[in-house]
């Protein structure tokens, strides 16, 4: 029989299928591997290269007072916003 969790985790799933006995599992398609591999490499390459990227908001402060022209106590509170949404989410 299909597993109950088939409609809700397709991607865990999918490379596997049961045999007509049901007694082992077997690849789907040999291509399944090689595209999970690809889109590993991809999402890897993609998350260094923004790692990389990014300027944290105390770089960027001056240059976002400058160009904005926000005052001090507005950057004062974007910044604790930031910090309080980054802190909930740890």
């Amino acid at each position: 029989g299909r597993s109950r969790w088939a409609c809700c985790v397709p991607s865990l799933l999918g490379p596997l299928r049961r045999r007509s006995t049901g007694t082992a599992t077997e690849p789907a398609e040999p291509q399944a591997g090689a595209w999970a591999s690809w889109m590993l490499l991809i999402n890897f390459l993609a998350y260094t290269s923004l790692y990389f990227a990014r300027k944290p908001l105390s770089v960027v402060k001056v240059a976002m007072q400058d160009s904005l022209g926000i005052s001090t106590g507005t950057l004062a509170s974007i910044e604790t916003a930031f910090l309080c949404m980054y802190a909930a989410g740890q």
